[in-house]
């Protein structure tokens, strides 16, 4: 074995048995990391904060594919402090499957940037999460016929996509479809190399729409997900409602301020969890019951999202 292949084998050998520790590597931030990025939130390029998710989401999937879940579980799972390999082992699934899947992808990866001319688009971004870079991050810069540097300095700036396709004359729907088609063409390449069967291809493409939409419209970089649901629940922008977290309150207070009830935050995260729940149900994911207990869950979090102060990980 070579050297360079010794140490990635290595490398995802051990993000698989440390899990939460080694979850940098798949894109997921610790909780240390996360107290970290909230605390230089206010800064000119703003980091994730809170929660361990998914950030180029690629390995993740690769993951969470070869273990036979989404990834969305996946990340759950590795949130509440358990290993790849646990996961693996909970679900009957060889560790070793994991660590080929990985292997595979971080090797395609290698090839890509080996055979790239210039330099690669910096991180962050419509696609790749805050500030720019990212697949997304091309396709809609190139709709609206700018470079992905100042696409990334404008989103920085608070405008959204809309906005800043707006002032360039370019129709907003024409960088929805471009977002659309590129993600399709992901989605596409996933089914070939068999990371997605067709149904849970053509169950995320069903969505693809909703998602651009609401991506392209969003203005500034992207917070932690429940923030976006929550803000639309309360009638605000999901800048504003990131401000108000950032300064320390909570979403409850700040439903209060605007003379509405928090609990109407607190729904509307759940009807978004039972929605991608029953999408798993129907595309054979999860049994009924395992639904059923994870909305249970979910309720209960999502009530602890709405009060608590600042965003997960520090204010």
């Amino acid at each position: 074995m070579q050297p360079k292949q010794r140490i990635l084998t290595y490398g995802i050998a051990a993000t698989i048995a440390l899990g939460g520790a080694g979850g940098a590597f798949l894109g997921l931030a610790s909780p240390s990391s996360g107290a970290e990025s909230a605390s230089t939130a206010g800064a000119s390029t703003p980091a994730p904060a809170g929660p361990a998710k998914p950030g180029p989401g690629r390995s993740l999937a690769v993951a969470a594919t070869a273990i036979g879940i989404s990834e969305a579980d996946l990340t759950s799972a590795l949130q509440s402090g358990k290993s790849i390999a646990e996961v693996a082992k909970d679900k009957g699934v060889d560790v070793q499957k994991v660590v080929d899947a990985l292997l595979a992808e971080q090797r395609a990866r290698i090839q890509s940037d080996v055979e790239r001319k210039g330099l690669a688009p910096a991180p962050g971004g419509p696609g790749r999460g805050p500030g720019g870079g990212g697949p997304g991050a091309s396709a809609a810069a190139a709709a609206i016929g700018i470079s992905e540097s100042d696409l990334a300095g404008a989103l920085r700036a608070g405008k959204s996509m809309a906005e800043v396709a707006k002032d360039k004359g370019v129709d907003e729907q024409k960088v929805i479809d471009a977002l659309v088609a590129e993600r399709k063409a992901r989605l596409e390449a996933d089914v070939a190399n068999g990371r997605l069967t067709r149904a849970e291809a053509d169950a995320k493409l069903a969505e693809l729409p909703a998602k651009a939409k609401l991506d392209v419209e969003r203005q500034g970089v992207a917070g932690p997900p429940h923030v976006a649901i929550a803000a639309t629940a309360l009638g605000i922008g999901e800048a504003d409602l990131l401000g108000a977290l950032r300064s320390g309150k909570s979403i409850a207070e700040v439903a209060k301020d605007k003379g509405v009830d928090g609990q109407k935050a607190v729904d509307a995260l759940v009807a978004e969890r039972k929605t991608r729940l029953d999408a798993d149900v129907a595309n054979g994911r999860l049994t009924r019951a395992d639904a059923d207990a994870k909305l249970a869950d979910h309720a209960a979090k999502a009530k602890a999202d709405v009060e608590r102060k600042g965003l997960p990980g520090g204010p």
